[in-house]
C-alpha cells in the first residue's frame, strides 16, 4: 500500500507579497496584456483596471463613442481616469477616421471629474462655451495645450487664457506648445491666479510683459522653459514656411498653402528673460531657453541668478568659454540647441561655439544634450564633434528624437561600425 505525504506550507505572507508586488509588475504590462491580467482572478480586477484607465487617449469618433458608452454603463470606473488626452481635429487629419468637433466631446466630460492631467490639441480658443464644457475637470493639477495647426495659433485671448487660470487656480504644471495671445491692449492688472512649479513654454511667443504676468504668482518655480517659436528673418512670422518645414519633419503631407502676408509679432527679449529669471530663479532646478541672441554675458546673469540649478538648456551659439565661471556647483547637465536657418546663427558661428565648448572646464557636468529643436538641418559634423568632446572629457552625450519625445545615447544614433570579416 502506497503512503502518500502531504506537505503543507505556512502562506500568510503570501497575500501580503502580491498586494505590494502586483501593482510593480502590472505596470510593465501592454493595454491589452492588461486586459488579459484583469481577467485572472478577483484579486487581479482592481490592480489592473486602475493601469488599464488611468490614461484615456482618444483621437477618433470611435474612440470617442466607446468611451461615452463605457464611462455611462460602468461609473464605477470614471474615477480611475486621471490623465485625458484629446486630439481634436486637425487640417491634416487621416482620410479614413471621423474627426472630432469640440461639440462633440462635451458630453463625455461631465464624466470624467477625477482627472488630474489634461493635454488637448487643436483646441484653438477658450470662450465661453469651451470654458463652461471644461469646468467639471476641477481637480486639473497639470494641463497641456498644443496646437498643430499654425495657421491658428495666434486665437488664444489673454481675458479667456485668465477665465481658465482662475478656475484652475491649484495647477502647478503648464504646458504651451505653439501658443500665441491674440492681439491685446494689456495684460490684466491682477497676478496670475496659478502659481506654477513648473511651467514650459516650447515653440510659442511671449512679450516680456505677458511672461511677467504669467509668472507673476509663481513663488517656487522649479522648471521654466522657453522656446520661441521659428522666426523667419528677425520678426516676421511666416505660416506658409513653418507648415512646411513641420510636414516634411514628421512626414505629413501638407497641401499648398497660399501666400500670406508675414505678421510681425513681438518677442520677449534677452533682457527681459533675465531680469525675469533673477526675480524668480532662485528655486529654479531646470531651465531651459531656447532663444536667439542670449549673449555669454546673459547666461552668466542666469547663472549667478540661479544657485541650485542642475540642467542648464541654452543655444550652442551662446556657449563661451566663459559660461561655466560662474555656474553653480548643482549644475550638472548641458542641454544645447541647434539653431539652424538664421540670420544670427550660421553653421560657421556653430563650430566656432563648438571649439569653445572643447575648451570650457566641464570637471562638473555628467551629460550634455542635443536638440536640434527646429528640425531641418541636422548639423550632423557638429554633433560628431560633441560627441568627441563628449568623449575625451568623460561626458555622456545625449540626442533627442525628431518627435521630442525620447533621449537617446547620441553614440546610438550613429551607424553602426561595419563588422572586419
Amino acid at each position: 500500500m502506497a503512503v502518500v505525504y502531504q506537505l503543507t506550507l505556512p502562506l500568510t505572507q503570501a497575500p501580503k507579497l502580491l498586494s505590494e508586488l502586483l501593482p510593480l509588475v502590472l505596470t510593465h504590462l501592454s493595454h491589452k496584456d492588461l486586459q488579459a491580467a484583469s481577467l485572472v482572478c478577483r484579486e487581479w480586477v482592481a490592480p489592473a483596471q486602475s493601469l488599464i484607465h488611468h490614461l484615456l487617449v482618444i483621437s477618433t469618433y470611435g474612440q470617442l463613442t466607446c468611451a461615452e458608452r463605457l464611462y455611462t454603463s460602468y461609473p464605477h470606473l470614471r474615477p480611475l481616469v486621471k490623465q485625458f488626452e484629446l486630439r481634436l481635429e486637425q487640417e491634416f487629419q487621416n482620410p479614413d477616421t471621423i474627426p472630432i468637433g469640440f461639440e462633440r466631446i462635451q458630453h463625455l466630460l461631465p464624466l470624467l471629474t477625477s482627472v488630474r492631467q489634461l493635454w488637448i490639441a487643436n483646441l484653438f480658443d477658450l470662450s465661453a462655451e469651451k470654458r463652461a464644457a471644461l469646468a467639471p475637470l476641477s481637480q486639473l493639477e497639470e494641463l497641456t495645450l498644443e496646437t498643430s495647426n499654425l495657421q491658428n495659433v495666434d486665437r488664444y485671448e489673454i481675458e479667456d487664457f485668465d477665465q481658465i487660470l482662475k478656475h484652475w487656480s491649484q495647477l502647478h504644471h503648464l504646458t504651451l506648445r505653439c501658443f500665441l495671445f491674440a492681439e491685446h491692449d494689456g495684460v490684466p492688472s491682477a497676478r496670475c491666479p496659478a502659481s506654477f512649479s513648473d511651467l514650459y513654454l516650447f515653440g510659442s511667443l511671449f512679450t516680456d510683459e505677458e511672461l511677467e504676468w504669467l509668472l507673476s504668482g509663481s513663488n517656487s518655480l522649479k522648471t521654466f522653459e522657453y522656446v520661441q517659436l521659428k522666426l523667419k528673418g528677425t520678426e516676421e512670422l511666416d505660416f506658409s514656411r513653418m507648415l512646411a518645414g513641420f510636414g516634411a519633419m514628421f512626414g505629413i503631407p501638407v497641401p499648398p498653402q497660399a501666400p500670406s502676408a508675414p505678421k510681425v509679432i513681438p518677442k520677449a527679449t534677452p533682457e527681459g528673460l533675465v531680469a525675469l529669471i533673477a526675480a524668480r530663479g532662485g528655486q529654479l532646478r531646470k531651465l531651459y531657453l531656447g532663444v536667439e541672441k542670449l549673449k555669454p554675458d546673459d547666461i552668466a546673469q542666469i547663472l549667478s541668478a540661479t544657485p541650485n540649478l542642475e540642467i542648464l538648456g541654452i543655444p550652442l551659439i551662446s556657449v563661451d568659454d566663459t559660461t561655466t565661471s560662474s555656474a553653480p556647483s548643482t549644475l550638472h547637465t548641458f542641454q544645447l540647441y541647434l539653431l539652424p536657418e538664421s540670420d544670427v546663427v550660421t553653421e560657421e558661428a556653430l563650430k566656432l561655439a563648438v571649439g569653445r565648448l572643447s575648451s570650457m572646464k566641464l570637471d562638473f557636468v555628467d551629460e550634455i544634450e542635443l536638440s536640434n529643436i527646429y528640425g531641418g538641418l541636422a548639423y550632423e559634423g557638429l554633433e560628431k564633434e560633441i560627441c568627441k568632446i563628449g568623449e575625451e572629457k568623460g561626458i555622456e552625450v545625449w540626442q533627442r528624437d525628431r518627435f521630442f519625445h525620447h533621449w537617446y545615447p547620441a553614440k546610438r544614433l550613429s551607424p553602426a561600425p561595419e563588422e572586419s570579416t
